[in-house]
């Protein structure tokens, strides 16, 4: 199934790019994408995703499927579906 995923902030720089589309297997969860992130972009991107930790969420990160936000926690229940629109985004802050 193809999906869409969106980049911005800090994560839009890693890449390189806007957005991109990713072929996954039928049934895939969101966990699954963030692995392939991985796996394509290397440990710095799993570290930005903090994907080892699946018990952290930063709250820095903020992830939408189809516009509605989504708790990287929950990942591996997070079913995709078809033609999903992922959105990846770092928040800002400073003083």
């Amino acid at each position: 199934m193809k999906v869409k995923i969106k980049y911005f902030g800090l994560l839009r720089n890693k890449v390189g790019k806007k957005e991109e589309d990713f072929t996954l297997k039928r049934d895939a969860y969101l966990s699954d994408l963030l692995e392939k992130l991985r796996e394509l972009y290397g440990e710095e991107m799993g570290d930005l995703l903090n994907i080892e930790n699946e018990n952290s969420l930063d709250p820095t990160l903020l992830v939408t499927v189809n516009g509605i936000t989504t708790d990287l926690k929950d990942g591996t229940r997070k079913k995709l579906n078809e033609n999903d629109t992922i959105a990846l985004l770092t928040l800002i802050s400073g003083g």
